[in-house]
């Protein structure tokens, strides 16, 4: 057996991977069997024996297989996980709303809006109490006096 087989060997055992992944597995195994056939030639091994040699050391090619493919445990789970991290943002995101905290972060600095000659102020701003009565005479629009 070759390393071309050998490889083919271990990627047929492989179910969930994509062709992308499927090529770095590949190149990875052709490159620990070349790290290998260097050595043993290293030794004074000729290229047929080192390459012989070098896959026996590798170890059963359906058994490599079958461990590299409990290793990628396929789409179902990457999209599960992904899930996951963006229900626990959105949860988060609610938790400090009901508490109040992100409300006070996101609008910390309103505007006052003039529509029409009349002051009309958010209705946060109203019943917070946070507005106060000089800051109703003198707001950043120019607006002085009542409407």
């Amino acid at each position: 057996m070759d390393r071309r087989d050998y490889t083919d060997r271990v990627l047929s055992s492989l179910r969930r991977v994509t062709e992308k992944e499927r090529e770095a597995i590949r190149s990875e195994l052709d490159g620990h069997i070349e790290d290998h056939m260097e050595a043993l030639r290293e030794l004074g091994y000729d290229e047929e024996l080192a390459e012989e040699r070098a896959i026996a050391a590798m170890g059963e090619p359906d058994e490599v297989g079958r461990e590299l493919n409990r290793q990628y445990t396929g789409w179902g789970w990457v999209l599960v996980s992904r899930a996951a991290v963006v229900l626990t943002v959105v949860l988060c995101a609610q938790a400090l709303l009901a508490l109040g905290i992100l409300g006070w972060l996101l609008i910390a600095s309103p505007p006052v809006f003039i529509r029409m000659n009349r002051l009309h102020i958010p209705l946060w701003q109203q019943r917070s109490g946070w507005i106060s009565a000089f800051q109703l005479e003198t707001t950043s629009c120019g607006f002085t006096g009542s409407a």
